[in-house]
């Protein structure tokens, strides 16, 4: 059962609260098993808070969220909404807390930067760090503020409109706890089926 700790610790990682029957319907279809929900109360047990990973109601949710006292407002944002559930290997990747995928968009961006700044770490950490945030509080991120954190200040138009379509570009690719897991990109042109 070490492996549906993992899941559970994934799936809330993907997509900062997710109900407790939908871990467990993942993982039954991922290892063509059957868990009963039953089963799974034993791991409530299971000290998650060093995950960051809390029980409320039947969901697992993330600490942030009830930090910001969000539980409500994301509520109301994932209702209705697919839940993105990838293969086994994948999943596991959001296991870490930190991980993102690395789109195309991801490599323009770390580029684009790099060509500014030559400061591969620099550069990295001020993507990773906006990935982290955008992902749990998506637009309340003001992309000046990271571009200024470069040392950057872009008085020429052109080239601010340039940095700042590139990040949006990225921005749609970023994986999304409002969206369930789901990036603007896939929610505006992939309508799924829940």
């Amino acid at each position: 059962m070490k492996i549906f700790e993992k899941y559970i610790i994934a799936l809330t990682n993907l997509n900062g609260i997710i109900p407790i029957k939908k871990v467990v319907e993942v993982y039954n279809i991922h290892y063509n098993q059957y868990i009963d929900i039953e089963k799974i109360k034993l791991y409530i047990n299971i000290d998650l808070k060093q995950n960051n990973i809390y029980i409320c109601k039947n969901y697992f949710v993330h600490k942030i969220i009830l930090v910001c006292d969000d539980y409500e407002v994301y509520m109301r944002k994932k209702r209705d909404k697919p839940y993105y559930t990838p293969n086994i290997k994948k999943l596991l990747k959001f296991y870490d807390i930190y991980y993102f995928e690395k789109s195309n968009q991801y490599y323009k961006l770390y580029n684009y930067m790099y060509n500014i700044c030559h400061n591969s770490e620099i550069v990295e950490k001020i993507i990773k760090d906006f990935t982290i945030l955008y992902k749990y509080i998506n637009d309340q991120i003001e992309i000046y503020r990271i571009i200024n954190m470069l040392g950057i200040y872009l008085e020429d138009k052109k080239k601010l409109d340039e940095v700042m379509y590139i990040f949006n570009q990225y921005k749609n690719t970023i994986r999304l706890w409002e969206n369930n897991g789901f990036t603007k990109y896939e929610d505006c042109v992939a309508p799924c089926i829940k």
